[in-house]
């Protein structure tokens, strides 16, 4: 028992880290100078932590689901055009997705 709470502490963890790194990195529709906002990117993380750790997704696979986010879900951009540009803001935030993953858990 003490090694789930242990875990689930871990994974909440990197569920607010990652929500952090969304609102303070990502952001594509601006809002995170509106403190009452703050919870916009809660479920990306969310989904984000569950790829992550349940289907050891590796860092493209995080890469085109922040595509899907922005561009199909959010209805940011035009596709496949803007793919290099979104792509190229994005890898520093995938990569810092992934440094916060390495420091709370080990992958197997």
């Amino acid at each position: 028992m003490g090694s789930c709470m242990i875990d689930k502490k871990k994974t909440n963890n990197l569920r607010e880290k990652i929500d952090q790194i969304l609102w303070n990195d990502w952001d594509p529709i601006g809002v995170n100078d509106i403190p009452e906002a703050k919870g916009e990117y809660t479920s990306y993380a969310d989904h984000i932590v569950s790829r992550l750790l349940n289907n050891k997704e590796d860092k493209k696979a995080i890469l085109d689901y922040l595509f899907w986010a922005e561009v199909e879900n959010m209805g940011l951009g035009t596709g496949n055009a803007n793919r290099n540009i979104i792509d190229n803001k994005n890898v520093p935030i995938v990569e810092k997705i992934f440094k916060s993953l390495l420091g709370d858990h080990e992958l197997e």
